[in-house]
């Protein structure tokens, strides 16, 4: 069985679980709060990420609060606005070029980043460069995984596009159409270059890497 855990904030907010720790993320009233908690459900401190993530930043009435956990904290983004806390505990801000709907980061012992998932294209931002790189400039509100040992695949409608990246851009790009499908989810597996494809009709196809 799965589902959030009772001790969190309303089921309207985001989570995201880390390696050590839970993190949520509201915003109400104005103020802009990520909670952190210990996967006891214990609070165990909360970043007033108001100014970073609300002043002067852009929202239409699509956007939507979006969340993930890094080792280093958390990722927090909303509408062009991302703001990521850092090692020393501080907070870092970035103005992104369209409205985020989805975020998720690289994965354990690889190099740390935020895929930022947008209403139309995608990127990614290594922590500690400055700007992005561009991983697809078309693609429409997509969902997205790091597949160990894999690429980074990206999905929107029937469409899938994997991505072959690292930091010094994308090497290799293949697309393929799951003809006659529409695909509502995308996931790692437990096994070295496989990831698993949901679709609306509740049908899961996992699909292997070439060696």
């Amino acid at each position: 069985m799965c589902g959030r855990p009772a001790w969190l904030p309303s089921p309207g907010f985001p989570f995201a679980f880390g390696e050590d720790a839970v993190w949520s993320g509201h915003v109400a009233a104005g103020r802009a709060i990520l909670s952190c908690h210990d996967k006891s459900g214990k609070l165990q401190r909360t970043i007033d990420v108001t100014g970073d993530l609300l002043n002067d930043a852009e929202r239409n009435e699509s956007t939507r609060l979006c969340l993930t956990a890094l080792t280093t904290g958390a990722a927090i983004a909303l509408g062009n606005r991302l703001v990521f806390t850092g090692k020393d505990g501080g907070l870092q801000r970035l103005m992104l070029p369209g409205q985020v709907v989805g975020l998720f980061a690289t994965l354990r012992h690889t190099r740390q980043g935020i895929a930022v998932m947008l209403e139309h294209g995608a990127l990614l931002h290594w922590i500690g460069d400055s700007g992005f790189t561009e991983l697809d400039r078309d693609i429409a509100s997509p969902m997205g995984a790091f597949v160990p040992g894999g690429p980074l695949v990206l999905l929107s409608g029937n469409r899938l596009v994997l991505l072959e990246v690292d930091s010094r851009g994308v090497q290799k790009v293949t697309r393929v159409e799951a003809t006659g499908r529409s695909l509502v989810g995308v996931s790692a597996t437990a096994s070295p270059g496989h990831f698993a494809v949901l679709a609306a009709n509740g049908e899961i196809t996992v699909y292997r890497m070439p060696r």
